[in-house]
């Protein structure tokens, strides 16, 4: 059977066995990011895989949650009239909450800091808060004000993550407009006066000699400055490392509990990120054949500037040594492509001799590499996936291209963000 047709079959199963105890219900949450263009083919499967579930799973109830422009799309756009007739046998509008009902909703989130929310907003920042289209954009405007309050961080400009603004914010970006004018005309300046004073001696042949060097050295001082100055001025930073921090402290709590590591699931992580990438970045994503042979999941990132296959082989005993082998041989015959093979450090090592000597191989190749993830590497790749669902997902108020400049310009990027995002 193919893994659809299991799967089908499995959920079935749980469905008779639903008669003997309790209704099976299935809830589809977070489809919000289905609706992006580069996930059109997902969304139209997905369609698919729901009608098959409504003739196949019987006795049960399926619920699925979406923003009302979504579902429209999918009802004017996306799936045919046998898939919508099923869909939408009953149709629960679900009606904003009521400004006091927000307002207790934010209160319970400021329990912990044990302060009323009258005392820490004042009432134009009240009503900017609740004017936000839905909760979570009520929450995260007030975490905005809230950061701005307590830690100091500036209030974002109006065209960042946040929706609405307001005469006070609109002043604020004034501001650092002009803040951020100002320090490009400094920079400027000092790069100028370093060039004169480097032209001045230029007929002296040790000044010719290392003109070069100085002009790097100059760029460095000055890319070190404008680092410092984004962390200063550009808020977003701030409110990307607070959600990056909080995410990361889930995964390392996630990451020694059991867990299944699945191929497709991790190549479906990379499709995922180089799919959001490629909104604004131009390269091509494929993937390379051997004839019927079968090979890890992978996929090649194929750019102007360098052509990389990322792949995953979780697999143990023949099925690793067969697809070993035959990714060593895409190796051997694209030698102007780089690869990178990675194996999750929880799965078991590879003993066998036929495994053990293709790893080798593939070692000691110009252009192959065989990587053991370990714990950080994988909190890296889960982190730059979580960053991409949550985004397309709506969770999170920030664009993919602003968080991937902004997590360039914060910190050393971790070397699988390099492969992916450079």
């Amino acid at each position: 059977m193919s893994r659809e047709a299991f799967s089908l079959e499995a959920i079935a199963v749980l469905s008779k066995l639903s008669l003997l105890d309790e209704p099976l219900i299935i809830v589809f949450d977070q489809l919000e990011g289905l609706g992006r263009p580069q996930n059109r083919t997902i969304l139209e499967n997905f369609g698919d895989a729901v009608k098959e579930i409504f003739t196949h799973v019987p006795n049960s109830l399926l619920i699925f949650n979406l923003f009302p422009d979504r579902w429209l799309q999918m009802r004017d756009e996306i799936f045919d009239g046998s898939i919508i007739d099923r869909m939408s046998q009953y149709i629960v509008q679900l009606e904003r909450p009521s400004d006091s009902k927000l307002k207790g909703i934010l209160q319970t989130k400021l329990q912990g800091a044990e302060i009323h929310l009258d005392e820490l907003f004042d009432p134009r920042e009240l009503d900017d808060i609740l004017a936000q289209p839905s909760i979570r954009g009520v929450i995260n405007r007030a975490a905005v004000y809230y950061r701005h309050k307590v830690y100091g961080v500036a209030l974002p400009l109006a065209s960042t993550h946040i929706g609405r603004s307001t005469s006070g914010l609109e002043s604020t970006s004034n501001t650092l407009i002009q803040r951020r004018l100002d320090q490009m005309e400094a920079d400027m300046r000092r790069l100028h006066q370093r060039m004169d004073s480097l032209a001045t001696a230029s007929e002296s042949p040790s000044v010719q000699q290392h003109l070069s060097r100085a002009e790097s050295v100059a760029k460095s001082d000055m890319s070190k400055e404008a680092t410092a100055r984004v962390e200063r001025v550009d808020p977003d930073i701030t409110f990307l490392k607070d959600y990056l921090a909080q995410a990361r402290e889930a995964l390392e709590i996630a990451y020694d509990k059991p867990t299944i590591i699945d191929d497709n699931d991790d190549i479906g992580k990379l499709i995922a990120i180089a799919t959001e990438l490629q909104q604004f970045k131009s390269f091509e994503l494929r993937e390379l054949k051997l004839g019927k042979r079968k090979l890890p999941e992978h996929i090649l990132l194929k750019r102007s500037s360098d052509q990389h296959v990322l792949g995953f082989l979780h697999l143990g005993g023949s099925s690793f040594a067969s697809r070993i082998k035959n990714f060593n041989q895409l190796v051997i015959h694209h030698k102007n492509i780089q690869f990178t093979l990675m194996r999750d450090a929880r799965e078991k090592m590879i003993k066998g001799k036929v495994g053990e000597l293709e790893i080798r191989k593939l070692q000691h190749t110009s252009n192959g590499d065989f990587v053991v993830l370990s714990r950080e590497d994988r909190i890296q790749l889960e982190l730059l996936y979580k960053l991409v669902i949550d985004i397309q997902n709506k969770d999170l108020d920030i664009t993919f291209e602003k968080s991937v400049y902004l997590l360039k310009q914060a910190s050393p990027l971790h070397w699988l963000h390099k492969l992916l995002l450079l």
